[in-house]
C-alpha cells in the first residue's frame, strides 16, 4: 500500500523589498508575497521588519513588536489571512455593483425596494 504525504513547506530565510516579502524554502524555493497581504507588515518600520523569528521548526513566522504571524504554507497557497484589500482604483475599475430597484405601488405613491448589490 502507497500513502502520499504532503512535505510541509518550511523557510530557512526571508528578506523584504519595499512592496514584498519573500521566503527561501529548504528545498531551495524563493517564495514572494505582496506586502499589501499583511497590512502589520506593509505599516511596520524596516526595524520592526526586521525582527523576525522563524517558528515551529520553520512553518511559521513571528513578528512580536508588530504582534504577527503568517504561515508559510498559507505565503504559498494564498488565501487565509492574505485576502489583499482592494485600493480605491481598484475599487473603482474592478468593481461592479448591479443594484435591481423594484418599484411598488403603496398608498403614498411609489415606494422602492432594493433587492440586491452584486460584487463582480
Amino acid at each position: 500500500m502507497t500513502t502520499l504525504t504532503e512535505a510541509i513547506p518550511r523557510a530557512v530565510d526571508l528578506w523584504f523589498t519595499d512592496a514584498m516579502l519573500f521566503v527561501r524554502l529548504e528545498d531551495g524555493r524563493e517564495v514572494g508575497v505582496p506586502l499589501d497581504w499583511f497590512p502589520r507588515l506593509r505599516q511596520a518600520s524596516i526595524e520592526q521588519r526586521d525582527k523576525w523569528r522563524l517558528i515551529g521548526n520553520g512553518i511559521g513566522i513571528h513578528w512580536e513588536d508588530i504582534d504577527e504571524d503568517i504561515s508559510v504554507r498559507r505565503m504559498i497557497l494564498g488565501g487565509g489571512e492574505m485576502k489583499k484589500a482592494p485600493t480605491t482604483s481598484e475599487n473603482c475599475c474592478n468593481r461592479i455593483l448591479l443594484f435591481v430597484a423594484a418599484i411598488q405601488p403603496s398608498e403614498g405613491g411609489l415606494e422602492h425596494d432594493w433587492r440586491l448589490q452584486l460584487q463582480v
